[in-house]
Order: C-alpha cells, then sequence, then structure tokens
C-alpha cells in the first residue's frame, strides 16, 4: 500500500476532539438566587442524551456584596436524579471536584442590582476547569456548588443567580447539608426558576468529507487491486 493510501485511510479512521458547551441552563436574569456558601449547597437538574461524556469544567453566575467573602475554594458534585432532588437520605455523588482559585477565572458582569434582598449586590462569572475530566455516562443529574467562604467573620453570603426559566421537571434546590449529611431545608425559589450554568465536554469532530472520500477511495483501489 503506498503512501498515499495509508495517509488517506489513516484520516478516515482518526478522530480527533474539541471542546464545546453542550448544556446552557439559561442566562443570568438578576432576580434571585440560592446560598452556596456558609455550609449551604445549591444545586440544579441537567440532562446528558449522549452516552458517554467527558466534563472539561462549566460555568455559572453569583450574587455577591463581597468579592473577598469567597477563601478560593469551590466544591463541584454530579449526583443521579432520585425522583426531582439530588438523592435521599444520605446521597452519595457519583463525582466529587474540589477546585481552588487557580481553576476558576471569576469577571464581575453587573453592578447594582437593586431588587430587595439583593440591593447592592455585583454579578460575576465563573469559570471552572477540572483538572481531569469528569466521565459521566448518559442520564439525568444534578450539579451542586460549595464555594466555601470566610462567613463567620460577618462576611455576607454569596448566592447561585437564578434564570427566569425552567428545565426539566425540576427547579434548582438547596440545601443545608454537606455530604455525607443528607439533604435538608430543599426549597424552590421564588419563581420557580432554574439556576445559570453551562457545562463543557470533550466531543468529538467529524473527519472532514474530502478526507472521508479519499479514505474510501484508497480502499475501494486496494480491493480492485487484489481482485485483478
Amino acid at each position: 500500500m503506498n503512501l498515499l493510501k495509508i495517509v488517506a485511510i489513516g484520516a478516515l479512521f482518526s478522530v480527533s476532539s474539541a471542546h464545546a458547551v453542550l448544556f446552557n441552563n439559561g442566562l443570568p436574569d438578576a432576580q434571585s438566587g440560592v446560598t452556596i456558601a456558609n455550609a449551604k449547597t445549591g444545586a440544579d437538574d441537567f440532562v446528558l442524551s449522549r452516552l458517554e461524556n467527558s466534563l472539561l469544567g462549566g460555568s455559572f453566575w453569583t450574587l455577591e456584596e463581597d468579592p473577598s467573602a469567597w477563601d478560593g475554594n469551590l466544591e463541584v458534585r454530579y449526583y443521579l436524579d432520585a425522583g426531582g432532588s439530588p438523592g435521599d437520605g444520605t446521597p452519595a455523588p457519583v463525582a466529587t471536584v474540589s477546585l481552588n482559585s487557580t481553576d476558576i477565572t471569576r469577571t464581575q458582569t453587573a453592578t447594582g442590582i437593586t431588587l430587595g434582598l439583593y440591593t447592592g449586590l455585583a454579578e460575576y462569572r465563573n469559570v471552572f476547569t477540572f483538572p481531569t475530566p469528569v466521565e459521566l455516562v448518559g442520564g439525568h443529574y444534578w450539579m451542586a456548588l460549595y464555594m466555601q467562604g470566610d462567613l463567620s467573620s460577618g462576611h455576607p453570603e454569596i448566592f447561585w443567580e437564578t434564570t427566569g426559566s425552567q428545565n426539566y421537571f425540576a427547579a434548582s434546590q438547596s440545601s443545608r447539608a454537606v455530604p455525607p449529611l443528607a439533604w435538608n431545608n430543599v426549597f424552590h425559589p421564588s419563581g420557580p426558576s432554574d439556576v445559570a450554568f453551562t457545562l463543557s465536554f470533550d466531543i468529538p469532530e467529524p473527519v472532514p468529507a474530502v478526507l472521508m472520500l479519499a479514505g474510501f477511495a484508497a480502499m475501494m483501489a486496494g480491493k480492485r487491486k487484489k481482485a485483478a
């Protein structure tokens, strides 16, 4: 087999990958939020339709009065859905990733929130990257976030911002529990409403059509030569 055929057939069967946002739960609405600090954990559900998924990270939006309240640590947990909540009794996440400030990029995106409890808060976009991809099979999941903060000294709480919409059958929820404690005081924020986040994945890129045609042509030529 000549070099051209080897290259063409190799191109046909090779698979490259790209990073893409494959789940978007909605944009922030500056209306409300759920607490994700001071031993309170926020969570919202999402569905993965592909059989295999390599999560590379994602983003979420927060409302904060004092950005120095966050101590630089974030815990991201993934739970299988249990009838509309992130597990019953003592939930066990299928994956837990502990991140720090080197894994997260924070950008202030708005100021001057003027809605009741949230008056004076600023909005931040938080983009996080996993050191190692999180592998999840297809299914219905919840993502839970806990931003550890120095709240014992009077620093204000951190809110995971809502979207004003609702995906699937469950709204965003919050819990005072930190694993391995059971979820409790679960509530739907005013709306009810989802919380704003995206998830990024490692996805295969399709082989360009010209390479596919070249690969097939090379294989067919090899078959004809062998038959002759």
